[in-house]
């Protein structure tokens, strides 16, 4: 989820990599992802519009799928823990909504997980940066939540992460479209739910 989540280019080997062209590249990545859409997007494409060669890229990233991934699919800014629970919620949904409304990122994201269902190491890092930081996220949230006496102990976060973004992410995917009322009866059962 863009701007939900973490992803970085594969660790440099050599001399230091310039990340101006880091920047570049994904700049081009996701500016043409909205233009051209996922499965026209070529590593070419990205090349010509960034000012870079294709082996620049490859350096950094193994394939397309990974390189959109890390275009579209970077957090700015950390995840909200203000002590008030529902806000949280409530900000970290807004951002994912923000984020899918971009051109481009639901065909992106379909897209890639379609190459991910058949490249296990591309299934591992898409999954692990979509879910690994909300997940950690949630579990700092909520033991806090639990030691103000706001929610159950018996709580698992695992499961919150399901409830609260798995209707969130159906909804999106599904309709091909956002709804932010929809958001606020998620963000309200959920908090309702765990709530003691």
């Amino acid at each position: 989820m863009a701007d939900l989540v973490e992803s970085e280019p594969a660790p440099a080997r050599g001399r230091p990599r310039d990340a101006s062209l880091d920047e570049a590249i994904l700049s081009a990545t996701h500016a043409l992802v909205g233009e051209v859409g996922y499965g026209r997007l070529s590593i070419d494409m990205v090349a010509r519009r960034a000012g870079v060669t294709r082996p620049t890229i490859y350096l950094r990233w193994r394939n397309k799928p990974e390189l959109v991934h890390a275009a579209l699919f970077r957090r700015r800014g950390g995840l909200p823990n203000t002590g008030r629970l529902h806000h949280d919620f409530s900000t970290v949904a807004d951002r994912a909504i923000e984020a899918w409304e971009r051109p481009g990122v639901r065909a992106a994201l379909l897209g890639l997980l379609a190459d991910a269902a058949i490249d296990d190491a591309l299934h591992a890092t898409v999954m692990a940066s979509i879910a690994g930081p909300i997940r950690g996220w949630l579990t700092a949230v909520l033991d806090a939540a639990v030691e103000r006496g706001e929610v159950r102990a018996d709580v698992r976060p695992d499961d919150v992460y399901d409830l609260f973004m798995g209707p969130l992410f159906q909804h999106y995917v599904c309709n091909g479209r956002t709804d932010r009322g929809f958001c606020r009866v998620v963000v309200d059962q959920v908090t309702s739910a765990i709530s003691r």
